[in-house]
């Protein structure tokens, strides 16, 4: 006797529409399930319900469309025929949306896709003063640091041109900066700060850190190595340089000194012997 096995369509699972947040640059999973595990529906269709509406994977659509293509991925209908969620990879704020996932022209389950991105923390300007030899930490990063934009640049503006030194779309550094710049984590996505090592006078200038949208942060570099050496002049005299100076000014007051005794005196004996000359007359 032989028995016969018969499963049920599919019939989508609770709830009608989830919420889900991201931030920029993660990945994320928009859920869509029968009920029955095994079960398989006719057909699956994925759309982002704008105006006008944009499919994603469709009945005749076997691969994404451009705008979402080597971003979204399906299960393995063959292995999971009942998992028709859709993952989506390094979405950016242009992917907030409401998403929808309907199987055989009816039935539907709406996923909205709420998305963090990118916002610069911190000051617009600073300045930062640095010695020559020492290393520096150029900071840059979003308020959430779990935010990664979608790409970034940093340049630095001299008297004589503006250069880029890193470039996040190729992680490359510019042939004078090269080996001296890295990025000061690569754990947080959403830290862009760089760490230029062996600061030199010709590194002074100014340095724009730049992310998707014109957000900027800038930071005015200077050398304090013409500043250190007035100082070390005007402010560190050497003892040995004091006590010649107190050796050659000493006999100087003292000479300054008798001098002026020598003229008192001289002042005097004038005086008397005028004093003297009156007397005799009367």
């Amino acid at each position: 006797m032989s028995i016969l096995h018969i499963t049920a369509g599919c019939t989508l699972s609770s709830p009608k529409v989830t919420q889900i947040t991201a931030y920029s640059g993660q990945s994320v999973l928009l859920p869509c399930f029968c009920s029955e595990t095994d079960a398989k529906p006719e057909y699956v269709r994925w759309t982002v319900e704008t105006q006008p509406i944009r499919e994603i994977l469709g009945i005749r659509k076997s691969y994404p469309s451009n705008e979402y293509r080597n971003r979204v991925q399906v299960f393995n209908q063959q292995q999971h025929p009942g998992n028709l969620s859709l993952k989506l990879s390094n979405v950016t704020e242009k992917d907030e949306a409401l998403y929808r996932c309907k199987i055989n022209g009816s039935s539907f389950r709406d996923i909205r896709l709420h998305v963090k991105g990118c916002i610069l923390s911190g000051p617009d300007h600073t300045v930062i003063s640095a010695y020559p030899g020492q290393a520096v930490l150029l900071t840059c990063s979003c308020t959430e640091l779990e935010a990664k934009p979608t790409s970034f640049t940093w340049t630095v503006s001299s008297r004589l041109a503006i250069s880029v030194i890193w470039c996040s779309v190729t992680s490359n550094s510019s042939q004078v900066y090269r080996h001296r710049v890295q990025l000061s984590s690569n754990n947080v996505p959403g830290d862009l700060s760089l760490l230029l090592s062996n600061f030199t006078q010709r590194d002074e200038g100014l340095y724009t850190c730049q992310i998707t949208g014109h957000q900027t942060r800038q930071h005015r570099l200077i050398s304090l190595n013409d500043v250190r050496t007035e100082q070390e002049c005007s402010s560190h005299i050497p003892y040995s340089h004091i006590a010649s100076i107190a050796f050659l000014t000493l006999p100087l007051a003292a000479g300054c000194y008798s001098w002026r005794s020598f003229k008192t005196e001289q002042r005097k004996g004038i005086q008397l012997t005028t004093t003297s000359t009156e007397v005799r007359e009367e």
